[in-house]
């Protein structure tokens, strides 16, 4: 039997969030300046300083890029739009990258999900490709 959950560390949290917001990996000089600022700021410090890198952005679009970043599409995008504008709304700007962080934690245990499974599946093998790039380069 095959693990099909990451644990989320905080190297792969790190990963998630970076994912979903750039959709890029970040190389072992940023993923170790990310895990210093993470040391000293825990990673909810970390996910709203990076999503406070889009404070001029609506809850709409910071929404729709995250969609667009996991790859979703079609109802699976609407339906992660949706649901990310509904928690925006219950936070100040400045901690909308804590939910991005949630929302990619839940994402990556909905392998089985029928409406996420696909894209949780596919976020998950980026999440490692990413993690094991950054170690590495």
């Amino acid at each position: 039997m095959a693990f099909s959950v990451l644990l989320p560390t905080s190297d792969i949290q790190i990963i998630r969030i970076t994912e979903a917001l750039y959709n890029l990996r970040p190389g072992s000089t940023y993923l170790d300046n990310f895990k210093t600022y993470t040391a000293e700021n825990g990673l909810e410090g970390f996910a709203n300083a990076l999503g406070n890198q889009f404070a001029e952005s609506s809850n709409e679009d910071l929404a729709a890029l995250v969609a667009t970043n996991i790859h979703a599409t079609g109802e699976e995008a609407t339906a992660a739009i949706a649901y990310l504008v509904s928690q925006f709304a219950t936070v100040e700007n400045d901690a909308r990258g804590k939910v991005i962080l949630d929302a990619m934690n839940v994402l990556a245990t909905l392998e089985s999900d029928a409406t996420f499974g696909a894209i949780a599946a596919s976020f998950n093998a980026d999440t490692v490709a990413s993690l094991t790039y950054s170690s590495m380069v």
